[in-house]
This record gives structure tokens, sequence and C-alpha cells, in this order.
């Protein structure tokens, strides 16, 4: 379907003509929640497309400057601050990106306050988990129009069985009925971000294991497993 592409000049067009909406990446605000292995990789790749980026971490006690090199010969200078600081900084930005672990303090973390101060033209992406994001005041957002748009690889509600597999609905009314997200406003994936069943991801997971056990067995089980990219599972935190 071409008609939103604003083709104005051909026959039969209507005045105004019609135009999806877009976004443009290049100096616009970014924020990204949760600097982690994957808030760090997101973060570098927003600053080389040109996005003023700008990070919460729960590591951070006050606002500082941090230099990443997630990616591989790509560094990026970004501000991180306090996660506390989180509601203020979404009136600025264009994109925000989750990329947090589910946890007791993560989960319903996004909720009705944080979509209240974001912009009415900004996109929220989720990468991170569902619950992260309430889903009652997510679906609120998006009847309201409160937002822009609603990206999401992660969702509320999985299949398990095969038999689900071909229609299970991600999100769910208090009764556990569907809810239909609009196409308008949401783009939705079925949690494809882990690459499963992939040969090159799988000999990485297999690299990656070899590479912990060896560093475990040179240093010491809790100093190697604690060496990056592995760390400790911290049980308090829950990841």
């Amino acid at each position: 379907d071409w008609r939103g592409r604003g083709l104005g000049g051909l026959a039969g067009a209507p005045d105004p003509v019609p135009v999806i909406p877009q976004l443009i990446l290049d100096s616009n605000a970014a924020l990204v929640v949760g600097l982690g292995a994957v808030g760090s990789r997101v973060a570098v790749a927003l600053a080389s497309l040109g996005c003023e980026v700008v990070a919460t971490s729960r590591s951070a006690r006050r606002v500082e400057t941090r230099r990443l090199d997630a990616v591989r010969g790509v560094v990026a200078t970004i501000t991180v601050h306090p996660a506390a600081s989180l509601e203020r900084l979404l009136a600025d930005a264009a994109i925000v990106v989750l990329c947090l672990p589910l946890s007791p303090e993560t989960k319903s973390l996004f909720g009705q306050a944080e979509f209240d101060a974001m912009r009415p033209d900004a996109v929220l992406v989720n990468v991170a988990r569902g619950p992260v994001v309430d889903q009652a005041a997510l679906i609120e957002a998006i009847d309201q129009r409160k937002i822009a748009s609603y990206a999401s690889d992660v969702w509320y509600h999985y299949p398990a069985d095969w038999a689900q597999a071909a229609s299970c609905a991600p999100c769910r009314d208090a009764d556990g009925r569907a809810v239909d997200l609009p196409p308008d406003l949401t783009l939705l994936s079925p949690h494809r971000g882990g690459a499963i069943g992939i040969p090159e991801v799988e000999d990485r997971r297999i690299d990656a294991i070899a590479a912990a056990l060896r560093r475990a067995a040179d240093l010491g089980v809790e100093t190697g497993l604690a060496t990056p990219p592995i760390g400790l599972v911290d049980i308090a935190s829950g990841y």
C-alpha cells in the first residue's frame, strides 16, 4: 500500500495527501532505560544514527558521563542519570527504549505516571520484559493516544504449548479475554530478540559457556564467572 508514502503528484490523489507518521532519528532525543549489556548496545546504536542519547542506570548515584564501546569499533559518550530520574527525563525524549531485566523492583516500573510524562509524539520500545510496563496503563495510553506508538518484542502471555503458538494473545484483560492493540499505533513481534534456533547464535552460546568455564578453571569459580562478559547473579536483585 503506497498511499501513505505522500505521493501527492499521482492522479486522483486526495488533498491533503495522507502520510504515514515518520520519526527522524538524527538530532532527536533518545532515552535508554537500563544500561546493561543490551542497553549499552542500544545506546551506541542510537548514538551512531545521530540521536542525542541519555540513559538511566541502577548503578548511577549521580549524573555522570560514560564512554561506551559495546559494539566493535564504535564508541559513544553518553550522559547517565540515576534510575530515579526516569520520569523527569521522559518529558524530553522522542524515543524511549526499555532494556531492563524483570525483577520485583522493575515490575510495572513503567505505569500511568510515566506515560503521562511522555511526549505525545514519542515512541516507546520494549525489549526488556512485558511486565516492566504495566499492562492496564499501556492499554489506556494507546487508547487515549498519550504516545505516538508502542513497539514490543516481549509480552505478558506466552503460548504454553505448540497448539497455542498460532494464536496466543499477548495482552488480555482482567477476564482473560484478548485485547486487540491497534495496528496503526503498535508494532509487535513474538519475542524474536533471543534469535533462538539460529545456528550462529547457538554456536555463540556454546563459545560463551566454554569461555566462562575456562575462566572459572583458571581464576576460580567466583572470580572467573564475575569476569565480563559473564557476571554473577545477584539473588536479591533478581538477576
